[in-house]
């Protein structure tokens, strides 16, 4: 049996140097640009080697099927049965049936264990660490097993291409799914082929299509706006605080936004005309509405082709539900963007300790379940404050501060409430011992 093993653990060895092998090369192929520096003194080889690297990946597939028979063979025929023998000596009144059994999961856990820790994983740690090491170390060894098996291999070539054009004859121009790409971005993001915020960034553009710009719009109630009588001094202190480059002008309310003032427009007026004769209709630039239910990709080629900044959002009624700029779109896709005027941002999730968390109640809930990591009604609610609303079943007078809801093992407190809204909401971990059975699921 001593035979057995050692040629079992000798192909186990040989079997994991060519899977190294084979996934340096893969490496070294989604990475040349990394690799082809002219500082690289083994570019020349490495050129040489990456050539061939689909004939040297054939033949590392059919060497791994290869051994992977013959291992099994050997385990099946000749070490299945000396390790059934020792057992039967050993365990003289259990049935043959169940000795088979046991020596059969003990052959495999083993084998399973040696297979994936020296076949698998490990070749390909070292892989993805070291590729051009390894690939310059085994290429004799690529080489070897290359000439040895290439009938074999020009036929499983010439196999596996026919099989593709019958059966993949009709997907062809199909291209690669956004489920697809995904799985890829996630793959790549686990392997650390791409960063974090690569990976978030590629989502957020397969994302970028099925929002609408409600979801994105400031909401009328944040808008920063002038009615249409504002004096002068007014908009100066206005422009003067908020260093803000365009803002909505409305007439009665804001239901009703008249036009869009350019600062530089006003500030072009101010020099040319002073304040004297000064009217703000005449400086106002038509608005552009847009439906709340436009997509955020189809509103992002429109101001682009029209060379627009600001787009208005009216809702179902013809009223205004939000306003959206090109700022917020490219925000969408590339994350918080700080120009030279912006304050600094308050997280809207901000951990104060172990067990407490402060959220702004305008907080998607999806990004509140992710934090707490529950299932919460997203698909009901958009905000944290607008669930919390829902739940209580009324919105909170400004002096409630410290209401509260449990929700599946949290208790959420309501710390401030302005127009009719959740402001901020302090959240708190609840000790097992004090959640109610309501709360549990």
């Amino acid at each position: 049996m001593i035979d057995d093993i050692v040629i079992i653990l000798c192909l186990i060895i040989v079997k994991g140097l060519v899977t190294a092998a084979s996934t340096s090369l893969t490496v070294l192929d989604l990475k040349k640009n990394k690799y082809s520096s002219d500082k690289n003194p083994d570019m020349e080889k490495l050129s040489k080697i990456l050539s061939k690297s689909r004939q040297y990946t054939n033949t590392a597939s059919v060497i791994n099927a290869l051994f992977g028979i013959i291992i099994g063979f050997i385990l099946a025929f000749r070490t299945f049965g000396k390790v059934l023998q020792v057992l039967l000596s050993h365990l003289p009144n259990i049935p043959v049936v169940i000795n088979e059994i046991i020596a059969a999961i003990i052959i495999i856990l083993v084998t399973t264990y040696f297979f994936a820790m020296f076949s698998l994983l490990l070749p390909k740690t070292f892989a993805n660490k070291y590729p051009v090491k390894i690939v310059l170390k085994l290429k004799g060894l690529l080489a070897f097993f290359s000439v040895i098996c290439s009938p074999i291999v020009w036929l499983v070539d010439i196999s596996s291409e026919l099989c593709s054009k019958i059966f993949t004859k009709k997907s062809t121009d199909e291209g690669i799914s956004e489920e697809e790409i995904l799985m890829m971005v996630d793959a790549s993001g686990e392997q650390g082929s791409i960063d974090e915020q690569e990976k978030e960034m590629i989502n957020n553009i397969f994302d970028f299509d099925d929002k609408n710009v409600v979801d994105i719009a400031t909401h009328r109630k944040d808008i920063v706006a002038l009615p249409i009588d504002a004096e002068f001094d007014d908009i100066i202190s206005l422009v003067k605080d908020l260093k803000y480059s365009r803002i909505p002008v409305y007439e009665e309310d804001i239901d009703n936004i008249i036009g869009i003032l350019h600062i530089k427009d006003f500030m072009r007026y101010i020099i040319l005309y002073g304040k004297d004769k000064f009217n703000l209709k005449k400086l106002l630039r038509e608005p552009y509405f847009v439906p709340f239910t436009k997509k955020t990709n189809d509103l992002f080629k429109e101001l682009q082709s029209k060379k627009i900044h600001m787009a208005v959002v009216a809702d179902e009624y013809g009223g205004t539900a939000g306003i959206v700029t090109m700022e917020d779109l490219i925000e969408e896709v590339m994350g918080d963007i700080q120009d030279e005027y912006d304050d600094e941002e308050e997280p809207e999730i901000k951990t104060v300790s172990e067990n407490v968390i402060k959220i702004e109640g305008s907080t998607d809930l999806e990004d509140v379940a992710d934090e707490l990591e529950i299932e919460m009604p997203v698909d009901e609610y958009d905000t944290l404050g607008g669930f919390i609303i829902g739940v209580l079943d009324r919105i909170p007078e400004p002096n409630e501060k410290g209401l509260k809801i449990e929700y599946k093992g949290y208790r959420f407190y309501v710390d401030k409430v302005e127009d009719n809204r959740i402001a901020q909401v302090t959240v708190l971990k609840l000790p097992d011992d004090e959640i109610s059975k309501d709360n549990k699921n």
